[in-house]
C-alpha cells in the first residue's frame, strides 16, 4: 500500500485505539462489534 494509505489507516486506528478495543472484546466473546466512524 502506499506511504500515505497507511498513515490514514494508523492515524484512524490511534484516534479510535479504545473503540477498537471494545471491539476487540465483543468480537472474542462472539458477540456483535460496534461501527466506529470512518476518517474524516
Amino acid at each position: 500500500m502506499p506511504e500515505k494509505v497507511i498513515s490514514l489507516v494508523l492515524e484512524w486506528a490511534y484516534e479510535h485505539r479504545d473503540e477498537l478495543m471494545e471491539d476487540w472484546e465483543l468480537a472474542r466473546a462472539n458477540q456483535p462489534v460496534k461501527k466506529i466512524d470512518p476518517l474524516v
